[in-house]
């Protein structure tokens, strides 16, 4: 009895040796990693991957942080007159990220292009002894009309306001992951790692773009209308 125990241990012990446990986890991978950007100027354009995502302001507090499901990524932070800052993404570790930067003035004394000497300033000639200028006569200011009262009119009541429209919902689908979405050429958001999004538009005309560097973009116009949900199936091609 007691060899039989130990028999059916052994072949217990054989067979969950050779078997792989998998425990699932509930991560979105849409919302894995927050960059929260805190740039002086506050409107610098910022770009993700050479495309602009908007500005710096509009990622500055948690709720609004820029959303990726990886840190494949890179920014540049740019404004007229200032020097640009490029921030690779792969060097942090955490999944909240707080990127702080104060973008720097150009000096605009000197010319742009390598080798170019300062520009010169005219010189300043000094009066000769004894000169004084002659005052230039000052006509008396003119008195500027009253203006007429306009005449009293009655203020309109405003309108009451219209009924709520229900948004269109869209359902993308899109291939390959992390693919840019732009709306009337405006930055919306980056597709999850699963390529399936939702988007609640209000009716009306849409210019639907997708990007992703080295696949060739996708453009649609879209026409939305009450009541008619749209399906789009994309694929980037390289």
């Amino acid at each position: 009895m007691t060899k039989r125990l130990y028999f059916f241990i052994l072949v217990a012990m054989l067979f969950f040796s050779g078997c792989v446990w998998y425990i699932p986890t509930n991560v979105d991978s849409y919302e894995r990693y927050r960059v929260i950007l805190l740039v002086e100027p506050d409107d610098a354009e910022v770009l993700l991957d050479g495309r602009q995502v908007g500005l710096a302001y509009e990622f500055s507090t948690r709720p609004s942080a820029l959303r990726l499901s990886s840190l494949e990524h890179e920014l540049v932070v740019k404004k007229r007159g200032y020097d640009e800052e490029s921030v690779n993404l792969r060097q942090f570790n955490s999944s909240k990220i707080t990127i702080r930067l104060v973008l720097k003035r150009k000096d605009t004394r000197y010319t742009t292009g390598e080798g170019m000497e300062k520009v010169p300033q005219p010189e300043l000639k000094e009066p000769k002894p004894g000169y004084m200028p002659r005052p230039e006569a000052k006509e008396p200011p003119v008195k500027a009309p009253e203006p007429e009262m306009p005449p009293e009119t009655e203020v309109a009541e405003p309108e009451e306001e219209g009924l709520k429209v229900e948004p269109v919902q869209v359902n993308l689908t899109i291939e390959p992951a992390e693919a840019s979405i732009y709306l009337d050429g405006k930055f919306w958001g980056i597709s999850p790692a699963e390529g399936k999004i939702d988007m609640w538009l209000k009716p009306g005309k849409y210019t639907l773009e997708v990007i992703k560097p080295g696949f060739q973009p996708y453009r649609k116009d879209l026409d939305l209308k009450i009541g008619k949900n749209v399906q789009l199936i994309i694929k980037l091609q390289k």
